[in-house]
């Protein structure tokens, strides 16, 4: 009688046990990323959409230009997943007003060209904007007074994602 409780115990542990390894196995988390520059991170915002092609809402996510992260042109920006199984990561950049809003068309968005350094990081520079000579602003050309959306793009599980951020640069390289 004893050996059939022991038995019946076990045998529920054992059933319990399978159900926590099932329901938590199921339970996946979207990929932590990190943005990062010179080892220092840079402040994003992920966004969650259906399509990729969607338009992004940059004037959600510019409060203040005086608090944005200023970065030098050809400076390397670092990207980082904590899991691999990304797809489809594409990388864009806009010149923004200081509203959040293109400054020039949608079709002025410039694609980025990453590299793949490990299993799961990637860089970018950020390199002059092609647009940037559109402006008759003299504004423009001063050393900070470039806005730069950046939307760092992916696909995981089925869903798409994008991590958003804004810097401030120059909008060429003086030489």
């Amino acid at each position: 009688m004893c050996l059939r409780k022991i038995t019946k115990v076990i045998v529920n542990i054992v059933l319990t046990l399978f159900l926590l390894t099932i329901i938590s196995g199921c339970k996946k988390e979207k990929p932590m990323v990190t943005i990062s520059v010179n080892g220092k991170e840079i402040p994003y915002y992920l966004y969650m959409e259906k399509s990729i092609s969607e338009q992004i809402p940059w004037k959600k996510y510019i409060q203040n230009t005086e608090e944005l992260l200023y970065l030098e042109l050809e400076s390397e920006i670092k990207i980082h997943f904590s899991r691999i199984s990304v797809q489809q990561l594409m990388i864009q950049d806009s010149i923004l007003t200081e509203e959040g809003t293109l400054k020039y068309q949608s079709n002025m968005t410039q694609r980025i060209d990453y590299k793949f350094k490990d299993k799961n990081t990637y860089t970018f520079s950020i390199t002059s904007h092609p647009a940037v000579g559109f402006s008759s602003n003299l504004e423009d050309y001063k050393t900070g007074e470039s806005l730069r959306g950046f939307d760092i793009s992916y696909e995981w599980e089925g869903k798409y994602y994008h991590c958003l951020f804004v810097i401030k640069t120059e909008a060429c390289i003086n030489n």
